[in-house]
């Protein structure tokens, strides 16, 4: 894996993300700051996306934009 171009190992720990792999099966990528999570699976080509609800807490969000109150 890379990061801006150099080469890093895993686990990998910056300001803006923590990169993680379990049983080398399983990568989870945390957005610290965002409280985002994304985990990503390569044997069966499956992403999980978890959102931090917060971030959505005063806004409806859809495919059309933001609808404000």
């Amino acid at each position: 894996m890379s990061v801006d171009g150099e080469s890093i190992h895993i686990p990998y720990s910056s300001s803006l993300f923590e990169v993680t792999v379990y049983g080398a099966i399983m990568h989870e990528i945390k957005f610290s700051h965002l409280r985002h999570n994304l985990t990503f699976t390569p044997r069966n080509n499956e992403f999980i996306l978890k959102l931090n609800p917060k971030s959505f807490s005063s806004e409806t969000q859809g495919l059309c934009g933001k609808l404000e109150s």
